[in-house]
């Protein structure tokens, strides 16, 4: 998926440069890292912190609460 990310930027920059005005471009590059900020925070590292404390409970019923 990291592969794809990075090929999009490298076909999707150019494009974009070139089709939208500089004020344009800059809004565009501001709400994308605003998104991204918005994506880190909003997961607050939990896929790794659900792994790390299911991983130790035995019980199935605890896990299910």
């Amino acid at each position: 998926m990291t592969l794809l990310t990075g090929l999009n930027g490298i076909i999707l920059v150019p494009i974009l440069t070139r089709s939208l005005a500089i004020a344009d471009y800059g809004l565009y590059v501001q709400v994308v890292a605003m998104l991204n900020v918005l994506c880190i925070v909003g997961t607050l590292g939990m896929s790794n912190t659900m792994v790390r404390f299911l991983a130790a409970t035995k019980d199935k019923e605890e896990i299910g609460e």
